[in-house]
């Protein structure tokens, strides 16, 4: 079952929205909607969300190390390769974290070996 919006919330206060409901009503502005599975995917703890109108969304939430540029996860490097858009990136997170992932995806297409290797080791990726 696929839904139909995804969001990634990056915090370092994810216990109240993996542990409750309670934070549905205020993110949705809709009337109670219902949790329909939990699972966590490496450091990312998915919550899909069935709204009473039908509507299911997929929240993620996860500490804000997720978009580290440093050692790139690779649940972080498919969401960006799949294609994302930032709604809100106050600090630039996510902006450094995409240009990241555009670095290494450019070298990969260059034939750089090891291109994603390196990205996890953090070594360098341009030559």
């Amino acid at each position: 079952m696929s839904s139909d919006v995804d969001l990634v919330v990056l915090t370092d206060e994810t216990e109240p929205y993996v542990a409750g409901a309670e934070w549905i009503r205020a993110a949705t502005g809709q009337g109670e909607g219902r949790i329909i599975r939990t699972r966590k995917w490496g450091p990312l703890t998915e919550r899909r969300v069935e709204l009473t109108s039908g509507l299911l969304i997929e929240y993620g939430f996860a500490p804000v190390a997720w978009a580290r540029t440093d050692r790139l996860d690779p649940g972080t490097a498919r969401v960006v390769i799949d294609g994302f858009r930032i709604l809100h990136d106050p600090d630039g997170v996510l902006e450094r974290v995409a240009a990241r992932v555009q670095e290494v995806t450019e070298a990969d297409r260059r034939g750089i070996p090891d291109t994603w290797h390196a990205i996890r080791d953090n070594t360098e990726t341009t030559r």
